[in-house]
């Protein structure tokens, strides 16, 4: 069974990457394009649900691939049978949510599981694909409201933040198999296919790439929520040592700046509201993870650590 860290590590992720859903489909509201007409609370929460449950899904793959744990309960592991049923459950939740919203999210989020699939086979054997099937991912998850959505430049941040990252993560963490020389060119040939694709995708339908009236000016909101997270990636970095908690850390700190991203986009783009209620979310994932860090540290047996 996760730790307590893994556990928070997973719920930072989670929250994240579900922000970065809701701001597609806040977004896909306003400009009402979305197929199924229902109110905005029950789209928002749809998308999310949709995230989210695929994220289980990922992390119940994770739990059955992972064969050298002992799932037995006398060992604190799930029984096998419980992690299949959590995994298979996940995913149909997954895809009613996604149904709930019409035909393209269902199909994305099916994209999206299928890329979850691939990614648990290929870190194992090829980590330059395992990276970049990690980008993909977060850019599919984002995409699960409406593919066509107004601001692709979003989803290109998101996924190049999460390419940076995990490559980060992977040198950090020491994984095995290592990213090898031979590697480099192929996760940079794949950022750039990913790239051509995110913000190809409104120009093949005869769409602009950016909403209308948009002025350039207004990128100066995420311009500064990518400097303020990259401030506070550098802080969680210094003086660490180079371990797996380290690279957890830098995971939070990225999964936690997410809806404050989101609420750059939201500003530039003058949702002001929405804006401020994502923003509020990013402060409220802040504190929350900081005292579950804070109550995990103090019943370990190490005593507290704030880098935890």
């Amino acid at each position: 069974m996760p730790d307590h860290h893994d556990r928070r590590l997973r719920a930072c992720v989670a929250l994240g990457l579900s922000s970065n859903t809701a701001l597609t489909a806040v977004i896909s509201m306003h400009t009402e394009v979305i197929e199924v007409p229902m109110r905005p609370w029950l789209y928002v929460t749809a998308a999310v649900a949709a995230s989210v449950s695929l994220l289980g899904f990922a992390a119940g793959l994770d739990d059955l691939l992972a064969r050298h744990r002992d799932r037995s309960p006398s060992q604190g592991g799930y029984p096998l049978t419980q992690s299949i049923i959590f995994t298979v459950g996940s995913l149909m939740l997954a895809f009613f949510a996604a149904a709930a919203m019409g035909r393209d999210p269902s199909f994305t989020a099916l994209a999206v599981a299928t890329l979850l699939l691939v990614h648990l086979a290929a870190t194992r054997y090829i980590p330059a694909a395992g990276l970049l099937v990690q980008a993909a991912v977060a850019a599919g998850l984002m995409l699960i409201p409406d593919w066509r959505m107004d601001l692709p430049a979003a989803v290109w941040v998101t996924m190049s933040i999460t390419l940076l990252t995990a490559v980060g993560v992977h040198r950090l963490s020491d994984q095995r198999p290592v990213l090898s020389l031979r590697g480099v060119p192929m996760v940079v040939l794949g950022w750039l296919i990913m790239t051509a694709i995110i913000l190809g995708l409104r120009p093949a339908v005869g769409l602009s790439i950016w909403p209308d009236g948009f002025h350039p000016v207004r990128l100066v909101w995420p311009m500064v929520a990518v400097v303020i997270l990259g401030l506070i990636v550098r802080w969680r970095l210094a003086g660490a040592r180079a371990d797996r908690r380290a690279a957890g850390g830098v995971v939070r700190a990225v999964a936690l700046g997410q809806p404050m991203l989101a609420a750059s986009w939201l500003a530039a783009i003058d949702m002001t509201f929405a804006a401020i209620l994502f923003l509020v979310v990013a402060i409220g994932g802040a504190i929350l993870s900081g005292a579950a860090r804070d109550v995990a540290g103090m019943l370990s047996p190490q005593g507290p650590g704030w880098r935890r």
